[in-house]
């Protein structure tokens, strides 16, 4: 199928058949069309083309969507619908013998994280093959999921009392469970990479 943008003063060929060609001519009348559309998108106010090719940057003022009147840097009118899916923990990124308490999805959550913006987050629950010890090493983070500098986080533990111990997230990705336990619950571990 072909595709026909209307672009005043460019004439473009309507009567293709099997075998047809474009002249000059036409080519050129394309080639103005497009610069046309191109000038036309480059010129609207404030947006420009980022580092990316699908990247669109606003320079300056506010953004709205669904809205008029912006009152902040976005502003958003109705629901925001986030597509960023959860990556579950693997060997290679769990400590020795640490793995999810249960593969089964129906029974308890698997360790998995993700990464919104510049906010990582964390969910599921750990366990360790001859239990936790103080100080132990639970997982590390890939590179990117870290952040700048130490965090402690207070989380339910199992088989313990009381069932409760502080979870250590390092800036080289390191998280270690400070007292011991047989599973350790990850859900509420939130931070920022900045």
């Amino acid at each position: 199928s072909l595709l026909a943008i209307a672009v005043n003063n460019v004439s473009v060929k309507t009567d293709w058949t099997s075998g047809s060609s474009l002249t000059s001519t036409e080519l050129n009348n394309i080639g103005n069309g497009i610069n046309v559309v191109k000038a036309a998108i480059e010129g609207i106010p404030n947006w420009t083309k980022g580092t990316i090719t699908t990247d669109a940057v606003y320079t300056e003022g506010n953004v709205g969507i669904g809205t008029d009147t912006p009152t902040t840097k976005l502003d958003v009118n109705g629901n925001i619908n986030w597509s960023v899916p959860w990556t579950d923990f693997t060997t290679s990124t769990f400590a020795t013998n640490v793995t999810h308490y249960s593969t089964n999805p129906a029974s308890w959550q698997k360790c998995q994280y993700r990464k919104i913006g510049d906010i990582v987050y964390l969910r599921g629950l750990a366990t360790k093959t001859s239990g936790f010890a103080a100080n132990d090493l639970i997982l590390t983070l890939p590179s990117g999921f870290r952040p700048p500098s130490p965090i402690a986080f207070s989380s339910v533990v199992h088989w313990v009392t009381p069932p409760s111990a502080r979870v250590d997230v390092s800036s080289n990705g390191e998280v270690r469970v400070t007292s011991a336990a047989t599973h350790v619950n990850l859900d509420g571990i939130i931070f920022s990479t900045n």
